[in-house]
């Protein structure tokens, strides 16, 4: 289930994570083997759709990169634009889908296998021999906050006119986004923020990873908020020297549902 099918044309690829539990009125399941998600409210069927590949909550961190990341870190490892956009309501596990680290004072090989999708894909370069540098931006609306400012020697900018800092090993990647998520959640409502972390990778590449404010707290938002919101991400994430068409599609998509919610 973790296989993704090659996309039929020239867009991204869409996975959908499932997570466990029921609504208050309505139920979300999945069948990862024909990549198929749905929700329903009673024998109602309130959604149903087929993806590239559809992951299961109870699979592992590890498996949940693989299907999710890989191929866009391969990408940005060869000198491409790779980018990973992670969406979902506020009580979804995108946050620590994209975002978990180790709990304080773990380590050994249950460590490694609770990372997330940005700390598993800079330790699994670092791991490959690249030279990787690191920057991160929450986006409040259209106020970008540089979460890793003060922490370092900059090497270069990253998206939002973030500093960006070199990576020595994963130890200090890893002080580097705990400090990061620990500055994230001192918003006033980390839930309508966006989060943007980019990966420098020696030879030009780059990989982008995303995670988008909570949809439920964009739609609750009057339509003039939440189209600034969106547009500051998508305005944000373009760069002049490359062409993240993935990006800028998976963001047009992403309005189109907003306004369905």
């Amino acid at each position: 289930p973790t296989q993704i099918m090659p996309p039929k044309s020239n867009r991204p690829t869409v996975v959908v994570k499932v997570d466990a539990g029921e609504g208050s009125s309505s139920v979300v399941g999945c069948n990862a083997d024909e990549r198929k998600a749905w929700a329903h409210r009673g024998a109602q069927i309130l959604f149903s759709s087929t993806f590239d590949a559809v992951l299961p909550s109870s699979l592992k961190p590890s498996l949940v990169y693989a299907g999710v990341a890989e191929a866009a870190a391969a990408h940005a490892a060869g000198g491409g634009l790779g980018c990973v956009i992670c969406m979902g309501l506020q009580a979804s596990s995108k946050g620590s889908t994209l975002g978990q680290l180790p709990a304080a004072g773990g380590g050994g090989a249950r460590e490694a296998e609770e990372l997330g999708v940005v700390a598993r894909a800079v330790v699994r370069l670092l791991a490959a021999g690249h030279t990787l540098s690191l920057s991160a931006v929450q986006l409040y609306f259209e106020m970008p906050t540089d979460l890793l400012d003060g922490d370092g020697e900059a090497v270069g900018d990253g998206p939002c006119g973030a500093r960006r800092l070199a990576v020595a090993d994963g130890g200090a990647a890893l002080a580097l986004l705990a400090r990061a998520a620990e500055r994230a959640a001192a918003c006033a409502q980390p839930s309508s923020a966006h989060l943007v972390y980019s990966i420098g990778v020696d030879g030009g590449g780059e990989l982008l990873l995303v995670e988008v404010a909570a949809t439920d707290a964009i739609a609750a938002l009057d339509k003039t908020r939440a189209n600034a919101s969106l547009h500051a991400l998508q305005r944000w994430l373009k760069k002049p020297s490359s062409k993240p068409a993935d990006a800028e599609l998976l963001l047009m998509m992403l309005k189109k549902k907003t306004r369905e919610c």
